[in-house]
């Protein structure tokens, strides 16, 4: 796996038994270990409890499975799928005894060469959001934080999302409205 490896020093190995204290701690280890290899990961299956508590996770490699056979789409952009059933796994279980998450399956290996580091900076996990961005995808937020829980005026949410498009290079929005009824339906 030396191919492609990050300036990171060390990252420690994904080994079965490993321990992690939850959910949240596995994925980021995953995560840690897939930045220092230059390769992305992929949440894939996942188990929950009768409470919906996240139980097992099974994490792949982005590249993970076979390319899905394409429709002719007129607006679908030409490009080949990256996939190409790599073989990388990793599951962990939480133990409702302790508490920990508990490694179950590692696959560590790839059928693929890794992303050269001159060409990581486009991975999924290295982009930024531009901060003039975020705070105006906050205000949106915080906006509709506000309108929504209470009874609100479409027109004036309408009138609102239009002032962002006006304001915010590249908002873009669409609204569904029922026609029998004149009730706002759905915002996308």
């Amino acid at each position: 796996m030396s191919e492609g490896i990050s300036e990171n020093t060390s990252v420690s190995e994904l080994k079965i038994s490993d321990t992690y204290i939850n959910h949240d701690d596995f994925v980021l280890k995953v995560q840690e270990y897939a930045n220092f290899y230059n390769f992305q990961i992929r949440k894939e299956k996942v188990k929950r409890d009768k409470n919906n508590n996240i139980r097992n996770r099974t994490i792949l490699c982005s590249r993970s499975g076979v390319p899905e056979q394409k429709e002719e789409k007129i607006n679908s952009r030409n490009h080949q799928s990256q996939r190409c059933n790599c073989p990388f796994l990793i599951r962990a279980s939480i133990n409702t005894q302790t508490g920990l998450w508990h490694t179950l399956a590692v696959k560590l290996d790839h059928n693929h060469a890794m992303v050269i580091s001159e060409h990581k900076k486009f991975l999924y996990i290295e982009r930024e959001i531009p901060q003039d961005i975020r705070i105006r995808d906050m205000d949106l937020r915080q906006y509709l934080q506000l309108c929504i829980p209470r009874c609100f005026e479409a027109n004036e949410f309408i009138n609102t999302l239009k002032q962002f498009k006006r304001e915010i290079y590249g908002f873009e929005y669409e609204v569904k409205i029922d026609e029998s009824t004149n009730e706002l339906t759905q915002v996308i």
